[in-house]
């Protein structure tokens, strides 16, 4: 009996330590060989080690050190999927939780005179089942974290050493934690300190994974709204695009200047037919070059509302600054390799006036027609 409550309450410890790593790892992959592996491993370590003490008769530490923790610790880091300080940090968590909880037991169970071995015993039979369904939960959001943050690790590596070191020197010095029951509520404070800065580092960790998520989510979500409101070809925003921003303005139209601008290439047709659609994208995406850079400013909204068709909403800027831009505009396009010149038409939005915006685009929808039939007539 002497020898093998030590044995048994050793062997639970071992196999709490080992489910724990076997949960808070990742690996390599989630395959049922891989699984196979791991739980082959981890009986033939239990063996090695029963075989090494009870029947051997190797020293307890010694046996533990050889045919428990060193095994397990280069299988498991054979099998895992990140090799780096995320899996010294898992390997130093599972051993602090299990030295805790070993150190409490052994302490408690030396209160029983008499019975120590079988109070411990019992005691770590307890523990670790209510322990393990209490942190069930959490395995999955820490493995999680693996994927998800690459940084952080090593500084969290350096305090659980730490922690690790600190609690082991304390449960086994000046003599094993079992033997000073007086320091048992100082130790059980220092671990509870411990464990709290440990985790109040994974909490930081998880905060930097929500804010990873967000990250992801604001992207995603910046990618669907780029499908729906910004045409792929130029960049520019749409005709959906738009078609919101007006329905907005027409809400909140007040006396300030605002204009709307139709500008459609000339004989657009012609280049795709002549030199192909490979140029006349390539002019389509010079053009809205040459409108970003004219109209510059946050009182100009750019469109392309299809086609060879585009659209200036223009706020807070008068007539003759707007006839200045169109002629700049004009300037540029012609002194530019495109061979291709454009037809525009201007129209100011009427705020008293019901629909307002829709209504200066059919103006401004005519005047541009106008001109290009000018053109065609040869009266421009």
């Amino acid at each position: 009996m002497e020898k093998i409550m030590p044995f048994l309450s050793e062997l639970v410890v071992m196999s709490f330590k080992l489910i724990l790593y076997m949960k808070l790892i990742v690996f390599k992959k989630n395959t049922i060989l891989y699984r196979s592996l791991m739980h082959t491993a981890v009986g033939l370590i239990l063996a090695a080690y029963l075989f090494a003490y009870y029947i051997y008769n190797i020293p307890a530490y010694a046996a533990s050190l050889c045919f428990v923790k060193l095994p397990s610790y280069l299988i498991f880091w054979l099998l895992s999927a990140y090799k780096d300080a995320r899996f010294l940090v898992t390997v130093c968590l599972a051993d602090t939780v299990s030295l805790i909880i070993a150190s409490f037991a052994c302490a408690a169970g030396n209160l029983a005179e008499g019975a120590e071995g079988i109070m411990t015993f019992i005691l770590l039979i307890i523990l670790f089942p209510v322990i393990y369904i209490f942190v069930r939960p959490y395995f999955s959001k820490y493995r999680q974290l693996f994927e998800y943050l690459h940084s952080g690790w090593r500084s969290l590596l350096f305090l659980i050493c730490f922690i690790y070191l600190l609690l082991t020197f304390a449960a086994a010095y000046p003599e094993p934690l079992a033997d000073r029951t007086e320091c048992f509520v100082l130790y059980a404070l220092l671990s509870v300190t411990c464990l709290s800065l440990y985790a109040l580092f994974l909490m930081l960790l998880l905060q930097k994974k929500k804010f990873y998520d967000m990250n992801i989510q604001l992207k995603e979500e910046q990618r669907w709204h780029n499908i729906a409101y910004v045409d792929i070809l130029t960049g520019l925003k749409n005709r959906a695009a738009y078609m919101e921003y007006t329905n907005s303005m027409e809400r909140e139209l007040d006396a300030r200047n605002v204009f709307i601008i139709m500008i459609d290439l000339d004989e657009f047709k012609r280049i795709n037919d002549t030199f192909g659609h490979y140029v006349g994208d390539q002019t389509l995406k010079k053009i809205a070059e040459y409108l970003l850079a004219v109209f510059d400013r946050k009182e100009f909204e750019i469109f392309r509302i299809g086609g060879d068709e585009f659209v200036i909403v223009a706020v807070g800027i008068g007539q003759e600054e707007l006839n200045n831009k169109m002629t700049e505009l004009r300037s540029v396009v012609d002194a530019s390799s495109l061979n291709c010149s454009f037809s525009f038409g201007i129209a100011d939005v009427k705020t008293m006036q019901n629909n307002a915006m829709e209504d200066a685009w059919i103006r401004a929808d005519r005047a541009m027609y106008k001109e290009k039939k000018e053109k065609k007539n040869g009266s421009v």
